[in-house]
């Protein structure tokens, strides 16, 4: 039965589609991850290395002085979750990866949920759910960018016809 429990954690970290793990509180990834992680972070053994070095150099020095000052906060068991999804820095984060025997970088934008796991009053664990969302952002930004493109043909449009719009 414990067996047959393994394969099935087994058979769900294999096809998720999300990079799921636990890290200690300290932030130290363990032994269990999802195959997508190593996908997204282009890595292969994150297990025991602080996710902190996984994102250092990847992200802004700015994003990662806020990401190291969140860590502390998730440590904080005082602190309301709530009040910590507000303030995570890496909520949707702009990443650049290196391409191997390329000089140009990679972008990713990445999505991390953090959720801390107690035991008798403690956080013994935090549980991480990490997704690439580089194509919603890409195209949310494409939006926005013919949005405006529009609005500004319909003002020229406006002012050339020198018609003032019924709003």
């Amino acid at each position: 039965e414990l067996q047959a429990a393994k394969k099935e954690t087994d058979d769900i970290l294999a096809t998720v589609r999300e990079g799921l793990f636990l890290t200690s509180p300290e932030m130290k990834i363990g032994n269990q991850y999802s195959k997508e992680l190593l996908n997204i972070f282009a890595t292969e053994e994150p297990n025991g290395k602080a996710l902190t070095e996984l994102i250092e150099g990847k992200v802004s020095a700015k994003v990662y002085r806020d990401v190291l000052n969140y860590f502390e906060l998730l440590r904080r068991s005082e602190i309301d979750e709530e009040a910590l999804v507000d303030l995570n820095p890496l909520h949707e984060a702009e990443f650049r990866f290196n391409n191997p025997g390329d000089m140009r970088k990679t972008l990713k934008y990445l999505s991390f949920e953090f959720n801390r796991i107690f035991t008798n009053g403690n956080i013994t664990s935090i549980f991480c759910s990490l997704k690439d969302v580089t194509d919603r952002v890409v195209l949310e930004k494409e939006l926005r960018i013919k949005e405006a493109q529009s609005k500004q043909q319909v003002e020229l449009l406006m002012s050339v016809l020198q018609v003032d719009p019924v709003m």
